[in-house]
């Protein structure tokens, strides 16, 4: 009995050990060096340039070239100069002007032009060996008196830190005022152009303005809040309407989507232009929702700034840093030129803009969990090892439903459409998750739940 109970776990080590020597070995690794890196260059340049529509059938030959895995960080750094070298280019410096589509603008007056203007100072820390802030200062003023230059004077302790650029409204003299999607695609595509020019951290990019500006700022930060490290309304609010003495409604994401975005505001109970009103009820939210936040009243200053200027606002945004990868993430998609916001995007922007959906998502032990309220958004989850553990399965549930449960793997092509799509090198990702049927992503083979690198 001895004996055979000896032979069977003898027997057993046998058998493994003639399938691990006859296992068949694993694949050589591709080679891959300048002349690969030379053909990549190629096609990464042709993507970068491509349309929309034309990029998917490109990403097809990026995948066909097989970027080992490893190679990944160090090729999207490359991929990060090529995207700077192919965008449009700010003139540099002083009073600028920058060629827009048509489409932005309502007034023949502006549109036979088709510019938008800026000025800008600080340049030189773009320049230099290391990324630079960036401080975008919105004016007030509204109609007929909307005066960059006097934005570029009282933001102006912003340039001793960071470039400064202080753009005017598209239409100053007629229909120019911050809060309109026009002017905020407008501002989108100044900080696309000073990416192009100079290096910028993403991590510490700003926005603030007084009166109109400020609404600007709530505008942006609420509708961008990928974008931005801080966000500083002054003598401002978000848009609310009244009704019976009380704020009954306020444009849907324009609180919502400041979960990961600092923002501080003020207002006087005397503001004569401003009612405190909106201030306080974007106070209170914050309060309700345990947003990070700061809100300060000033008294007797009208709509004025406070009694010590403006400079100790400035001072605070600069202490803030974004965190480009946040495990938890409260969304209302609201902008169709740019539908993400950190790691999730969406097909189309759903809902209207009285009515948006809201997205709630978050990421523990590499379990992503999204939940969202109407609409059924077309929504992609964005990965990279940053987020979630890519030796481990990745599980999804959407409104507590599993969708996805696989192996993700770090993939050149999607690290490519990422970046291409951000323009963002301190956010990028090599793994999605398609929670919807898309039948045109070659990457998705027509699958319903799938990512391009699942097993």
């Amino acid at each position: 009995m001895k004996a055979l109970r000896l032979a069977l776990p003898f027997a057993a080590l046998l058998a493994v050990l003639s399938v691990f020597l006859h296992a068949e070995p694993p694949p050589a690794k591709k080679p891959w060096g300048a002349k690969e890196s030379k053909a990549l260059s190629a096609v990464v340049d042709r993507y970068i340039r491509a349309e929309a529509r034309d990029r998917r059938a490109i990403l097809a030959e990026v995948r066909a070239l097989g970027v080992p895995e490893e190679q990944i960080p160090k090729v999207m750094t490359g991929v990060f100069q090529q995207i700077m070298a192919n965008g449009k280019k700010s003139e540099g410096k002083g009073e600028c002007e920058s060629i827009l589509p048509e489409r932005l603008f309502t007034d023949d007056q502006w549109k036979k032009e088709h510019k938008g203007r800026y000025v800008l100072s600080g340049q030189s820390k773009g320049r230099g060996p290391k990324p630079a802030a960036l401080f975008i200062g919105l004016h007030g003023g509204g109609k007929n008196v909307a005066d960059a230059r006097g934005a570029a004077g009282q933001w102006g302790a912003a340039g001793g830190k960071a470039i400064l650029a202080c753009p005017w409204v598209l239409e100053p003299l007629t229909e120019g005022e911050w809060n309109k999607d026009n002017e905020q695609e407008w501002l989108c595509l100044l900080i696309e152009e000073l990416k192009h020019t100079f290096l910028i951290d993403t991590n510490r990019i700003y926005v603030a303005g007084h009166s109109m500006g400020g609404y600007g700022s709530w505008g942006m930060g609420g509708h961008h809040p990928d974008l931005f490290a801080a966000v500083g309304p002054c003598a401002s609010a978000p848009i609310v309407r009244m009704e019976n003495g009380r704020v009954q409604y306020h444009e849907p994401g324009c609180l919502e989507n400041f979960y990961n975005t600092w923002v501080r505001f003020f207002n006087c109970p005397d503001d004569p232009q401003v009612p405190v009103h909106g201030s306080r009820y974007a106070d209170a939210k914050f309060k309700e929702w345990g947003y990070t936040h700061e809100y300060n009243e000033y008294q007797g200053i009208g709509h004025g700034y406070p009694p010590t200027g403006l400079g100790p606002i400035v001072d605070w945004m600069f202490t803030k840093v974004r965190n480009p990868y946040p495990k938890k993430l409260i969304w209302m998609p609201t902008r169709p030129y740019r539908p993400f916001s950190y790691w999730l995007s969406v097909a189309e922007i759903p809902g209207t803009p009285g009515e948006r959906t809201r997205i709630d998502a978050s990421i523990t032990d590499n379990v992503v969990e999204v939940k969202f309220d109407k609409f059924s958004p077309k929504i992609t989850v964005w990965l990279n090892e940053k987020l979630v553990d890519f030796k481990k399965p990745v599980v999804v549930r959407v409104n507590g439903s599993e969708k996805f449960n696989g192996m993700v793997a770090a993939s050149f092509d999607v690290a490519l459409e990422s970046a291409v799509q951000r323009n963002d090198s301190n956010m990028w990702f090599t793994a999605r998750v398609k929670l919807f049927d898309d039948p045109d992503d070659p990457a998705n083979g027509g699958g319903d739940v799938t990512s391009p690198t699942g097993k």
